[in-house]
């Protein structure tokens, strides 16, 4: 018979929280170019956030095929 095992992995709050885009209002071709900035950086922050992740449920998965 084969027995099953739940294998938990701990993500941190900060990693499971969304990352907020700018509440910027453009008025000039400069506004617009400061909102696509942060807009940039926002996006940034989100895919490191989901990296972090994969790398945590990767651990994971090795954990669970070393038992």
């Amino acid at each position: 018979m084969t027995e099953t095992r739940l294998i938990a992995c701990s993500i941190p709050d900060d990693l499971r929280t969304p990352v907020p885009g700018p509440d910027l209002t453009a008025t000039t071709a400069a506004d617009v170019a400061r909102i696509i900035v942060a807009q940039d950086t926002a996006l940034g922050e989100a895919n490191d956030k989901i990296v972090a992740v994969d790398r945590i449920a990767d651990e994971c998965d090795a954990k669970a095929t070393q038992q």
